[in-house]
C-alpha cells in the first residue's frame, strides 16, 4: 500500500495523485512510490494514458532535488535523491503510454520538472508556474509559451484529460 500516491483507473487512463501532505513535495519517499507505480503502468496492458497531478494544492519539488554550489570547493553538488528523480522524470518522458501533466495549483521545482517530461501539459485557470529561470508565469502566459499546451477552467482538467485520451482512441 502506498502512502503518497494514489492510483485511480478510468476507461484506459490511470490517474496518479501525488500527496505527500498539503506541499506535495516530490521527496525521496514520494519519488520511490513514483518510480513503483510507473513500473507497475507500464506493464498493465489496460492502461492507454497516464495522468500525474498533485492530491491537494500544490505539485513542487523538495530542495533536494534541485543542484547547490558548494562554497568551499565551488563545485556543483547534486544530492542522489536529484539523480534518482531525473531517471524517473526520462522514464515518464519515455514512456509507451501517453502521460499528461495536470496543473491545478502553483508548481515549481521538481513538479515543474515531472510537468516537463510529460507528453501533454494541461493547466487549470488559475494555475502559475515558476519556470526553471525562476520567471513565475500564469497558465496562459505558459500556454503562449509553449510550456502548457492547454488552459481549462478550474475543476475540468481532469475531465479534459480523460476526452483527450478518449479523442486519441477514436484517431
Amino acid at each position: 500500500m502506498k502512502r503518497f500516491i494514489k492510483v485511480e483507473k478510468r476507461n484506459h487512463v490511470a490517474v496518479v495523485r501525488m500527496n505527500q501532505s498539503m506541499l506535495n513535495r516530490l521527496n525521496s519517499e514520494v519519488m520511490y512510490e513514483l518510480q513503483e507505480t510507473m513500473n507497475e503502468l507500464q506493464h498493465d496492458a489496460s492502461v492507454g494514458s497516464i495522468v500525474f497531478m498533485g492530491e491537494y494544492y500544490k505539485m513542487n519539488g523538495d530542495h533536494r532535488t534541485t543542484s547547490f554550489l558548494r562554497e568551499e570547493t565551488g563545485r556543483l553538488y547534486q544530492p542522489i535523491h536529484a539523480v534518482a528523480a531525473r531517471a524517473i522524470f526520462q522514464r515518464i518522458s519515455c514512456s509507451s503510454k501517453q502521460t499528461i501533466a495536470l496543473l491545478t495549483n502553483f508548481t515549481f521545482g521538481g513538479g515543474y520538472e515531472l510537468v516537463l517530461a510529460c507528453d501533454v501539459r494541461i493547466a487549470e485557470e488559475p494555475v502559475q508556474l515558476k519556470l526553471t529561470n525562476g520567471m513565475t508565469v500564469s497558465a496562459q502566459e505558459a500556454c503562449n509559451m509553449g510550456k502548457v499546451q492547454h488552459v481549462v477552467q478550474k475543476g475540468k482538467g481532469l475531465e479534459y484529460s480523460l476526452a483527450l485520451n478518449a479523442l486519441e482512441k477514436e484517431a
